[in-house]
């Protein structure tokens, strides 16, 4: 069960930095239209030239926003752990996700201050959100640059030494995979062939899986275990409680296919990465929260993961072009509603009882 409720402070609860008055005053009133954020409109920036943007939905928090103690990255530097980031938590307000924007995908209106402690440590190629740029190579273009490809030039770089067998990854990891948020159907290849919405999970399914298989083939798997996780419940329903959400936990210490039935929410998460590093809690929500010690066993599986084919989905309906014409893919959930309502159309949802 995720703590958050949207992008805007999702992002912020990804790195165990509950919201602070800033941003639960602020978010309902952006996300409802009742407060600007646009740095392109003139009847905003004008009359208030110190600043153009606030929280937007983007994973950034602003000075007057940052928790007493720091989020998770502080955390760890303060209690001598070492990190590295792919892609979150500096994404900030006011910013164009074009096309060409190749590598960060990004381009910044405002100059908002950057933590120094996720500055320093984290990868300054690696792509913020912009669903132009593929999470996974493109079996049809494998040269064009992709988010994992990116990960796995670090990773192999700097991080493992395949001679000697030996893995210096840093204790923590914090890897950003967006595209299944969907994009327009022309957003990875404006030329064509379009992309469906089910193509768009699919580029991030196949991500994680690369993923998967990169480190459990490396000197790193045997003491590493990879926590899947959103960052808010927006644009999907659940048949039990709206605020349920995906959570994977992947590793040779976790039990094979095992279902949780305690609590979980995303401090379960940081209580245990807490308890794994031997670090005190940051905050009341993962000192009180449920840790996620029923999930692993003392008898660790070792054999690594290979990467399984994707039969991937070819071309898009016209339902799916038509309707994601009218939806806004520069920023995560911008258009919730239009897109869960394209979704279900473009794949013949509800289907009509038997």
């Amino acid at each position: 069960y995720l703590e958050p409720a949207v992008s805007s402070d999702g992002h912020r609860w990804l790195t165990n930095s509950y919201t602070t008055e800033f941003e639960d005053t602020h978010w309902p009133a952006s996300y409802g239209g009742r407060r600007g954020d646009a740095g392109d409109n003139p009847n905003i920036f004008l009359p208030y030239p110190g600043r153009l943007g606030f929280t937007d939905a983007n994973s950034s928090p602003a000075p007057e926003d940052y928790n007493q103690h720091g989020g998770i990255y502080l955390h760890l530097i303060r209690n001598g752990k070492s990190f590295i980031n792919f892609g979150n938590g500096y994404e900030f307000a006011e910013v164009d996700e074009d096309g060409r924007t190749d590598p960060t995908g990004i381009r910044n209106h405002v100059n908002v201050p950057m933590e120094k402690v996720v500055r320093e440590n984290s990868d300054h190629l690696f792509p913020e959100f912009n669903t132009a740029i593929p999470d996974a190579p493109l079996p049809e273009d494998p040269g064009r640059f992709s988010r994992f490809g990116r990960f796995k030039q670090v990773f192999e770089s700097h991080y493992v030494d395949g001679v000697h067998n030996v893995c210096s990854l840093p204790a923590y990891v914090d890897l950003y995979y967006p595209n299944d948020h969907g994009g327009g159907p022309f957003d990875i290849h404006p030329g064509g062939p379009a992309w469906s919405y089910t193509r768009f999970v699919q580029d991030n399914d196949a991500a994680l899986g690369m993923t998967v298989d990169l480190i459990s083939h490396s000197p790193c798997w045997k003491d590493t275990v990879i926590f899947v996780v959103e960052d808010d419940v927006q644009n999907g329903l659940d048949h039990r409680n709206g605020e349920r959400s995906i959570f994977l936990a992947i590793g040779p210490w976790v039990k094979h296919q095992y279902l949780g039935k305690q609590h979980y929410s995303l401090a379960s998460i940081f209580k245990t990465v807490n308890l794994i590093l031997g670090l005190p809690p940051l905050n009341q929500y993962d000192l009180a929260a449920t840790d996620l010690r029923d999930m692993f066993t003392d008898s660790p599986d070792y054999t690594p993961y290979n990467f399984q084919t994707v039969v991937y989905a070819k071309g898009a309906s016209k339902a799916w072009i038509e309707l994601a014409s009218h939806i806004d893919f520069r920023r995560p959930d911008a258009d919730e509603v239009k897109l869960r309502t394209a979704i279900m159309k473009s794949e013949g949802l509800p289907r009509p009882p038997h």
